[in-house]
């Protein structure tokens, strides 16, 4: 794909109810000086791309206040309690009206994500052809983030529950280029357990 002068845009997910984290909101909690989200709402602000979209749902006000430092475009999922789809839906939909070219989908509770690592997404999606997907892996696993082409976006906008795009890729199986990014990929912050360990 080259996507030359096409439109980038990260979509972060941080509309979910944190249920694994009790009371808490995980991406809102404290972890080595910054909450996760914030993590990587900088990794995203330091990348290549033109223009991040933050997904918010649950506890939205709390979430864009957080948030007021960074250069960053909310759009509100009122569907945030039916799963990821909803989330993964109102980005596609916001970046799909401001012409993007294709979108890299971060989840807010992986703080491992870097800059270096979205500018990595970005460059194998202009190294390969215009239909690939791009998937993050961590020895040789897939995780998170993934990249995907305007093509999806139809499909993207179809989902529905919280089972998040498998359906799509498995679909594309023959579309998917994988790029290993190490632990980060597959690291997130779920449960309080996994605050204390990873302090």
């Amino acid at each position: 794909m080259n996507m030359g002068d096409s439109k980038i845009t990260v979509i972060i997910l941080a509309a979910g109810q944190s249920k694994r984290m009790g009371p808490k909101n995980k991406l809102l909690a404290p972890w080595r000086g910054k909450s996760p989200l914030e993590y990587v709402c900088q990794a995203a602000t330091g990348s290549m791309c033109d223009e991040i979209i933050v997904v918010t749902g649950h506890q939205h006000r709390q979430t864009s206040q957080a948030l007021s430092e960074f250069k960053v475009k909310f759009t509100h999922n009122r569907e945030y309690a039916s799963g990821m789809a909803s989330s993964i839906k109102t980005g596609v939909m916001a970046a799909s009206r401001n012409n993007s070219g294709a979108v890299v989908i971060l989840l807010g509770d992986m703080p491992g994500i870097t800059c270096s690592m979205i500018d990595r997404m970005i460059a194998a999606g202009n190294a390969n052809k215009p239909d690939s997907i791009i998937v993050a892996t961590s020895e040789s696993k897939r995780g998170n983030p993934l990249l995907w082409p305007s093509k999806y976006f139809e499909e993207l906008l179809a989902l529905d529950g919280d089972t998040g795009a498998r359906q799509i890729i498995s679909k594309y199986e023959d579309n998917i280029v994988e790029l290993e990014l190490g632990a980060a990929a597959r690291f997130d912050l779920d449960t309080p357990d996994a605050f204390a360990d990873n302090s």
